[in-house]
């Protein structure tokens, strides 16, 4: 059973995105010079939104792995305490000083509060799935009396070996990542090696329809390939 809850990154639509892009659109189609320009002009403006949502995405992502490499330290440090000898209450407070996420369980824990239920709270951040865990354990020793330390120690085992596979698997997906990000600049470069021999290929793009639609065709693609390679990677992570 994995412990550590899957990444799942989902970023809100802005409202004002669709009025957005018709704005941009009918000004790029009212005052760009020419069709070429205006094929360009919606090329680079979706090309910019692309890699601006990815860079959202990879911030998430890298966040909810920290949130889950934190959660599974908290659950082993916990177990440790709890396994030398030291009351519940007493452990929470210990991690408090060192984890900032657990102020509020120790908060609740001195006030002699629902500790379960704030477990939960805490819990519901992204990378945060091994602390729910934490929660129904907690309300199962108090209510049945059972000893916390066992169930929590075999909790950090779990966790400890989910870590390592995702660790492997995280270092698995990294060349895939960089060799989708590498192809995506392939056309700037195309075009940076057209000016390098000699040609002037942005004279032809920005004169020519055809020829700015075939530069956008082939950022779609590449853009679209990059997607597909972060789609595959964030399956195999969630796993």
């Amino acid at each position: 059973t994995r412990w550590c809850e899957p990444i799942r990154v989902s970023l809100p639509a802005p409202r004002w995105r669709p009025m957005g892009l018709i704005v941009v659109v009918a000004a790029l189609i009212r005052w760009t010079p020419s069709v070429p320009f205006t094929v360009l002009g919606l090329t680079a403006i979706g090309s910019a939104a692309f890699l601006v949502r990815r860079w959202n995405r990879g911030r998430v992502r890298a966040q909810t792995w920290a949130h889950t490499a934190e959660s599974g330290e908290i659950v082993t440090v916990l177990a440790a305490e709890l396994r030398a000898g030291i009351a519940p209450v007493r452990a929470v407070q210990h991690l408090a000083e060192e984890f900032a996420v657990v102020v509020p369980v120790a908060e609740t824990a001195a006030m002699a509060g629902d500790v379960s239920a704030s477990w939960t709270r805490v819990a519901r951040a992204p990378g945060r799935g091994a602390l729910h865990h934490v929660a129904a354990a907690w309300q199962v020793a108090e209510r049945s009396g059972a000893p916390l330390a066992h169930v929590l120690g075999r909790m950090a085992d779990a966790t400890r070996l989910d870590r390592e596979v995702d660790r492997e698997v995280q270092a698995a997906v990294v060349p895939a990542r960089s060799t989708g990000s590498i192809m995506a600049v392939l056309p700037v470069g195309g075009l940076l090696l057209g000016g390098g021999l000699g040609s002037n290929p942005l004279t032809v793009i920005t004169t020519n329809t055809v020829a700015a639609i075939s530069v956008s065709a082939g950022v779609a693609l590449a853009m679209l390939g990059l997607a597909w390679i972060d789609r595959i990677a964030d399956r195999a992570m969630a796993q």
